[in-house]
C-alpha cells in the first residue's frame, strides 16, 4: 500500500503499552462505514479497561466542599516564590491556637496586597489534603492582640 492510500485510510491505532506494549495493550479503532453510518470498534480488553474507569470515576462522585474557616493576624513575611504568607494569626476557633504560620496562596493577586507588619483578615479553606489562604483583607484595627503577634 501506498503511503498516500495509508494516510487516506479511515484507520487509527492508539499504543497504550508504549513501542514495548503487547497486542493486548494496543486500542484498534477501525472508523468505517456500515449501512450508511459512522461505526467505531474497540477489542474487547478496551471496552473493559474503559467500562472500569468510567465506573471508577462516577463512584468516587464530586470531591467534598472544604471547610471554611476565618482568621485574623498580622503578617510577618511574604514569600512570592513560594506562594506563601507567614502570618502570625489568633486563635482560629475549632482549627488551631494562636501561632505564627506559613500559609500557601491559591490566588498569587493576593501576594502583591501585603507587607510585613500588616493587620489581616483572612479566610482559609481545608480539605483532608490542603490548607490555602483563598481570601484577605487589611484591617486597621483588631478586636484582640494576642501573643503570637508580638514574636
Amino acid at each position: 500500500m501506498q503511503l498516500a492510500e495509508r494516510l487516506t485510510q479511515p484507520y487509527i491505532c492508539l499504543m497504550l503499552g508504549g513501542v514495548t506494549g503487547t497486542a493486548k495493550d494496543r486500542l484498534d479503532v477501525d472508523v468505517g462505514k456500515y449501512k450508511g453510518k459512522n461505526t467505531m470498534s474497540l477489542g474487547k480488553d478496551m471496552r473493559i479497561v474503559i467500562a472500569t474507569i468510567a465506573g471508577i470515576m462516577f463512584a468516587c462522585g464530586p470531591a467534598p466542599k472544604p471547610d471554611v474557616l476565618h482568621g485574623e493576624g498580622v503578617v510577618q513575611k511574604v514569600i512570592v516564590a513560594d506562594r506563601r504568607i507567614v502570618v502570625a494569626h489568633e486563635d482560629i476557633p475549632d482549627f488551631m491556637d494562636a501561632m505564627t504560620m506559613s500559609f500557601e496562596v491559591n490566588k498569587p493577586h493576593l501576594l502583591q496586597k501585603f507587607k510585613s507588619g500588616d493587620h489581616i483578615r483572612f479566610t482559609l479553606e481545608r480539605t483532608k489534603l490542603t490548607l490555602y489562604l483563598v481570601e484577605a483583607d487589611k484591617i486597621t484595627t483588631r478586636t484582640d492582640v494576642n501573643a503570637a503577634s508580638k514574636d
